[in-house]
């Protein structure tokens, strides 16, 4: 079956399992033996792609979000990221419909961008902590806490751990009311 591009686009995340067979231009099978599916046409091209997600993640080459210690099917990624790494890894043609959302990964974010981000996560953080005016969340202590909590929440995450968590807040505090 033909892959919907239309759909995996819209996608926040893939697992490895779902991207390989975009790639190779097919829906990804679902339910039965997933596996079984590698012995058919396109599945062979699918197949190698997922076997190269798995040694790309266990070296560190390609992200990959939640924990890794589940079945290697429901290992998620971003596809913008899956998208570029393969790019970068060479030997695989990125279906048309697919290529503006590999070159995204690319792409970093306009200074104002990550300053507009900034000022959302600063406005957020204040609400959160009774700053703006508005009673203090009941499940927020303190800043610490907070970033405690995130830390165990979203465990592996990258960009989410207590050193990242403490410079963002910082700087996000701080271009929020430089903009004022």
């Amino acid at each position: 079956m033909m892959c919907d591009y239309a759909k995996w686009k819209r996608k926040e995340l893939w697992t490895i399992y779902e991207g390989a067979w975009i790639v190779a231009g097919a829906e990804p099978p679902n339910g039965g033996d997933l596996f079984k599916a590698f012995n058919k046409s396109p599945g062979h091209a699918a197949q190698e792609i997922y076997d190269h997600a798995k040694d790309a993640i266990d070296k560190g080459k390609l992200k990959h979000y939640g924990s890794r210690m589940g079945a290697w099917p429901n290992v998620r990624v971003d596809p913008a990221d899956f998208l570029s790494w393969l790019k970068q890894k060479g030997g695989y043609t990125i279906p048309s419909k697919l290529s503006e959302l590999a070159s995204a990964a690319e792409k970093p974010l306009k200074p104002k961008e990550r300053d507009n981000l900034h000022r959302i996560i600063g406005a957020l953080y204040q609400f959160i902590a009774g700053d703006a005016g508005k009673q203090k969340h009941p499940d927020f202590e303190n800043q610490t806490k907070l970033i405690e909590l995130l830390v165990h929440k979203y465990q592996g995450i990258p960009g989410l751990s207590e050193r990242e968590l403490q410079g963002v807040f910082a700087e996000s505090k701080k271009k929020l009311l430089a903009s004022r």
